[in-house]
């Protein structure tokens, strides 16, 4: 179980959950076709080209990013943390930087729609 904890990649994750069954359920063949039936969903390959300083898109997408992480520094060093960053608190930081890079955010998705259409 920790090593599914610990996984960093979703179809890892996957991977380890499916032995830990048929660990949990050896010799019981109609689970164990379920279990086997697992797919690997919705991870795949999703091509995005290298940056190309010629690519208006790709321009764009470098100043959205510069913009971004000047606003998040900007926004820790006027709103440092008041206490030390628990899973929670960290979560709630993350979703006041979020906020405060709506814009940045929407741009840089519309641009990456366009890259990987």
């Amino acid at each position: 179980l920790q090593k599914i904890k610990a996984a960093n990649k979703e179809l890892t994750k996957k991977e380890l959950f499916k032995d830990l069954l048929h660990r949990l359920y050896p010799g019981e063949s109609e689970i164990q076709s379920i279990i086997d039936a697992i797919s690997a969903g919705a991870e795949k390959t999703i091509y995005f080209p290298k940056f190309d300083d010629n690519n208006k898109v790709h321009q764009q997408l470098a100043a959205f990013s510069q913009t971004a992480h000047e606003k998040a520094s900007s926004y820790i060093a006027a709103n440092p943390p008041q206490q030390e960053l628990s899973a929670m608190h960290l979560g709630r930081l993350r979703v006041a930087i979020k906020k405060h890079l709506a814009e940045e955010m929407k741009g840089i998705d519309g641009l990456v729609k366009k890259l990987i259409g």
